[in-house]
């Protein structure tokens, strides 16, 4: 399986799930994105869908608005809404329409369907740049461009844990990240990349749900030698709050 059929694998399964939530899908061309949308149609069956195409100069706020009014009468969690990128854009425009998403991302997370973000290359390196608050709460990020390789470094590199999970962000988390998992399993993605791209954002998630016998399954799931150095501090990161999780809990059970 090409890498890029299986982030096509991915993004058909998380469009399957009736769940709130987010995605980010980086593609070429305009035409590429209402091609890809044709295919998901099928998976989404006789479920609603909405389609609002966008640019930077219409302001983040309208771009928020319009995507409320476009699924104001979608029953919730059943719908999926694209947004489609209409005009490529990485200059002074661009960076303050994704400085402004970020300040919005609480009500972007706060929309009753799955967001499907299509991006062109420039929005979607502005979006990483200027809204990385909000991209951390996106927890499908997904790359169909020519070059393998650059998309493959953009996966790679970067922080791995989102920060102080809301509930509702974390179990948005961990849902996509078992999707993509399962489907990383069955390709044989190497260890480290599975640390990286699942193990951890779903120890982080189980954490921030207070799931700690999750969080302790998934831990055991990972091997310290098998983690890239880049990510070690972050390893000890979420190994540090889950001992002090498990430590708050055991000390609440002996003064009962």
């Amino acid at each position: 399986m090409t890498g890029e059929q299986s982030h096509i694998d991915l993004l058909k399964n998380a469009v399957r799930q009736r769940i709130s939530g987010m995605s980010v899908v980086e593609v070429d061309t305009a035409h590429q994105t209402n091609d890809l949308i044709k295919k998901l149609s099928n998976e989404i069956g006789e479920r609603p869908l909405a389609t609002i195409p966008f640019q930077v100069s219409d302001g983040a706020s309208n771009f928020l608005a319009a995507s409320r009014n476009a699924i104001r009468q979608l029953p919730t969690e059943e719908g999926v809404l694209f947004l489609t990128d209409a005009q490529d854009s990485d200059g002074d425009t661009a960076h303050q329409f994704w400085s402004e998403m970020n300040l919005l991302r609480e009500s972007w997370a706060a929309l009753d369907c799955h967001v499907v973000f299509m991006l062109l290359p420039g929005n979607y390196r502005m979006l990483i740049k200027a809204a990385d608050h909000l991209a951390d709460q996106i927890p499908l990020k997904l790359h169909l461009t020519q070059s393998e390789e650059t998309s493959l470094s953009r996966i790679t590199n970067g922080p791995v844990l989102s920060g102080n999970l809301s509930p509702r962000a974390a179990r948005q988390q961990l849902s996509m990240s078992e999707l993509g998992l399962a489907a990383a399993l069955q390709k044989g993605t190497p260890k480290s990349q599975l640390i990286r791209r699942y193990y951890l954002p779903m120890i982080e998630a189980a954490i921030a749900l207070n799931d700690l016998n999750l969080a302790q399954f998934l831990l055991k799931k990972v091997s310290e030698a098998d983690i890239l150095r880049a990510d070690l501090p972050q390893w000890r990161t979420i190994t540090f709050k889950l001992d002090y999780h498990l430590n708050n809990k055991h000390l609440q059970t002996d003064m009962e």
